[in-house]
């Protein structure tokens, strides 16, 4: 793995993290958690353009 893909990994593990921290679970309502839904899907973007660039190599 090189310097790029691992911190495409990184970020995407992070980004799921912070989202998954910030969610309200007891309001799963999105007008109320915007920013972690955005922080997820981010992060499983960017999981995937991992996933994609590790196998191109």
């Amino acid at each position: 793995m090189d310097k790029t893909q691992r911190m495409l990994a990184f970020f995407g593990a992070l980004l799921i993290t912070f989202g998954i921290t910030e969610l309200d679970f007891e309001n799963p309502a999105l007008d109320q958690n915007k920013l972690a839904y955005v922080a997820i899907v981010a992060g499983i973007i960017t999981l995937i353009l991992f996933l994609v660039n590790k196998l191109r190599s």
